[in-house]
């Protein structure tokens, strides 16, 4: 599951499928996140925006490492934050948590020293498929025949969505989600559980 913190970002990338930016301004409470928690399988990815500008990201990373259920955490970076995005890479070194620095043309330039770990470390994530959503729909080079987060994708509010299209809407993690209607909706569009169903490949 895809738990966008916040749409706040302090790059503005071009191809943003989500059209996030330093003017968006939402941040998920601290009581969303642990809703959130509830809600997810066995694991989680920590994004936003720029998941490190929230105040209360390190707390975030504490519960998601810490949850009995989550077996594994992801966190992505744009490393621009570049004494966070190194402490993650320790913590990554550690086994506590995964870690990838989303790099690519798009991006503002970040401090050589997180690029060089990054790369030694062999966690670098770049873009290869993006749905036309966002200021992607103005960027012809990107491929528009994938979703760009394929699972269930929470929102900083606590909107669940059926993955990164945010197409269909399943409700909201602070008023209980009904995990049994969900299984019923991705069985009636004959695609498997967590799939995106709006782009077929």
């Amino acid at each position: 599951m895809y738990i966008q913190i916040t749409d706040h970002c302090n790059m503005t990338c071009a191809h943003c499928c989500f059209s996030c930016s330093p003017r968006k301004k939402r941040f998920m409470t601290h009581d969303v996140f642990k809703k959130a928690l509830e809600f997810a399988d066995c694991y989680v990815t920590i994004g936003g925006g720029e998941p490190t500008c929230h105040h209360d990201f390190w707390s975030f990373v504490g519960l998601s490492a810490g949850s009995m259920d989550i077996e594994n955490v992801l966190v992505i970076t744009n490393g621009k934050r570049t004494n966070d995005a190194l402490a993650l890479l320790r913590l990554c070194d550690s086994e506590v948590l995964s870690v990838e620095l989303s790099i690519d043309d798009y991006h503002d330039q970040i401090e050589d020293r997180v690029k060089k770990r990054f790369t030694e470390h062999n966690r670098i994530r770049t873009v290869r498929n993006i749905v036309p959503s966002g200021r992607a729909k103005k960027n012809y080079l990107l491929n528009y025949n994938s979703c760009c987060f394929d699972d269930f994708f929470v929102d900083p509010v606590g909107d669940v969505f059926s993955c990164g299209c945010r197409k269909h809407k399943f409700g909201n993690v602070s008023d209980g989600i009904d995990i049994y209607k969900i299984q019923e909706w991705y069985e009636k569009h004959n695609v498997g559980f967590g799939e995106c169903v709006f782009i077929r490949r």
